[in-house]
């Protein structure tokens, strides 16, 4: 596992270094902002009124080439997020299919117990395992509201976790593998890796939990004529030892952990 681990580093430093990233991550409307839409930016049906939220549609200007501006509505985030949340599930389980990756499955009805861990290709053959798979939700608005409040000072666009999927491994060179897939999709555009499982990681910042966690967008024709193509996404690789952690009671310590630091 050593030997995999430190290429799993090089890999995740590799992939950062290719962001050229300055700052955070930010959500970003999905046209650009011209010198048309700054003059009406306060005029009704401004370049901020005409977001995916509103039209579904990116904007088709292109009188100047000005940056993406961030988006300041909670809603518009949200509204993103939904149209994202098929296309990402749909890219994780290709991932998964490719690299061993497995997913939390759900006890049969009228069952209790713990999730279990099943590989996707297994899973994916059986109709009524897959239908219990744990798909991550979109994050809760409650908590949405939260984070932007303690952590972001107001700011929505920092809220780069709303749409989310996590995938699970036996092994760091599964795990290994797929950040490989990602890297060289090339409808993926990779914001940013936090790669957790370096020793040189601090877990007490995370009461203990790592994970690879990538921030991403899915660029192709249609999230682009959705307007989507700026929307970012977050992914989660961890190892089986640490899923099996974020069962109901795990999440309610980290929940507390997480309070009690104001995050």
């Amino acid at each position: 596992e050593r030997q995999w681990l430190a290429k799993l580093e090089g890999l995740a430093a590799n992939m950062r270094a290719e962001t050229q990233m300055d700052g955070y991550v930010l959500q970003r409307f999905a046209h650009k902002k011209t010198e048309q839409g700054r003059r009406r930016k306060h005029q009704p049906g401004g370049w901020w009124n005409t977001s995916v939220a509103r039209t579904g549609s990116a904007v088709s200007e292109s009188v100047a080439d000005f940056t993406h501006p961030e988006v300041e509505s909670l809603d518009q985030i949200y509204a993103a997020a939904v149209g994202m949340h098929g296309l990402l599930r749909d890219r994780v389980c290709y991932w998964a299919l490719h690299s061993n990756g497995c997913f939390m499955v759900r006890p049969p009805r009228g069952q209790k117990g713990p999730p279990e861990i099943v590989k996707w290709a297994e899973a994916m053959q059986n109709e009524e395992v897959a239908s219990r798979v744990k798909w991550g939700d979109l994050k809760k608005d409650q908590r949405a509201i939260e984070k932007v409040m303690r952590s972001y000072k107001g700011r929505v666009a920092r809220l780069v976790d709303i749409c989310r999927q996590s995938i699970v491994f036996c092994s760091v060179e599964d795990l290994y593998t797929c950040l490989k897939m990602i890297k060289k999709d090339p409808e993926i555009k990779v914001y940013s890796v936090k790669n957790r499982l370096t020793p040189a990681y601090e877990a007490r910042a995370t009461a203990g939990y790592r994970d690879v966690n990538l921030n991403l967008g899915i660029v192709t024709e249609d999230t682009n004529h959705l307007g989507l193509a700026q929307h970012v996404c977050e992914v989660q690789l961890l190892l089986a030892q640490f899923a099996t952690l974020k069962n109901d009671a795990g999440h309610r310590r980290y929940v507390a952990f997480r309070n009690a630091r104001g995050l």
